[in-house]
C-alpha cells in the first residue's frame, strides 16, 4: 500500500497546480496537453484519483505538484490502468496502450513514445534500442513498424516520436499481424488466413489495422 499513500500524498499538493495550470504541455512528450483529471488502477485493484498525465519518454504516470514539478507516482510499474481525458490506457509491455476500440475481450490499441534519439535505433515490432547510434533510423518513414517522425518544427532537438497499433487481450499485449489477429480472433482463424491473402494490411499503419479490426468486430 506504500504506492497508495505517495500517490494520494501527491495528489493533495498537486491540486492548486492543476487548478491554475495554464501553459500547454508539448505533446511529443506528455500524452494530454494539460494534466487531466483521472483514475489510476494498480494490479492489487486499488485504485487513486487526482490530476494526472502520461510522460511519453520512460512511459510513467505523472502528478504535478504545487511548485509545477511532475512528480513520479511511486509504484508505476503496479500500474495496470490510467482513465484521464475520456480516454483509457492499459500497461503494455512496450508502454502505455490507448485503447481506440474493442471486440469481446480483445482490443485495438496504440503506444505512443517518445525517445532522444542520439543513442536509439529501430528494433522489431517498433521497439527502440539504446545500443546505436542516430544513423539506424529513416525519418518521415511511414513503414512496417509505425510512423516516425523527425522535423524541427514539430519536435524538441535530438528527439525522436514514434506511435504504432498493437492488439490487447486478457492483460497482454499482443503485436498487430496475421499471428496476432489469430490469437485475438481463434475462432476466426480460417477467415483471417483468407482474407490476408486476397487483402494485404501493413499492420505497421492505424488506418489498416483499425479498419481490419473493425471488420472481424463485425463477425461478432
Amino acid at each position: 500500500m506504500k504506492h497508495l499513500t505517495t500517490f494520494i500524498l501527491a495528489l493533495a499538493i498537486s491540486a492548486a497546480a492543476f487548478a491554475r495550470q495554464s501553459e500547454k504541455l508539448d505533446s511529443i512528450l506528455f500524452i494530454f496537453p494539460q494534466f487531466e483529471q483521472g483514475i489510476v488502477t494498480f494490479d492489487d485493484g486499488s485504485r487513486s484519483a487526482g490530476p494526472i498525465n502520461i510522460y511519453l519518454v520512460d512511459q510513467s504516470v505523472r502528478v504535478l505538484s504545487d511548485d509545477g514539478e511532475f512528480l513520479l507516482v511511486n509504484g508505476n510499474e503496479s500500474i495496470m490502468k490510467v482513465n484521464a481525458g475520456g480516454r483509457i490506457f492499459y500497461r503494455g509491455r512496450e508502454g502505455m496502450i490507448e485503447i481506440l476500440a474493442y471486440a469481446d475481450d480483445a482490443f485495438l490499441g496504440l503506444i505512443r513514445s517518445t525517445t532522444m534519439i542520439d543513442n536509439a535505433k529501430k528494433g522489431a515490432y517498433g521497439t527502440v534500442s539504446t545500443t546505436a547510434s542516430i544513423d539506424n533510423y529513416s525519418y518521415g518513414d511511414n513503414g512496417p513498424y509505425g510512423n516516425l517522425y523527425h522535423s524541427i518544427a514539430d519536435l524538441p532537438e535530438n528527439y525522436l516520436y514514434k506511435e504504432y497499433p498493437c492488439l490487447y487481450r486478457r492483460g497482454a499485449q499482443i503485436a498487430a499481424s496475421k499471428k496476432g489477429f489469430i490469437k485475438c480472433f481463434p475462432e476466426d482463424k480460417v477467415f483471417i488466413e483468407n482474407y490476408l491473402k486476397e487483402h494485404p494490411v501493413n499492420f505497421g499503419r492505424l488506418d489498416e489495422v483499425r479498419e481490419f479490426f473493425l471488420l472481424l468486430k463485425e463477425r461478432h
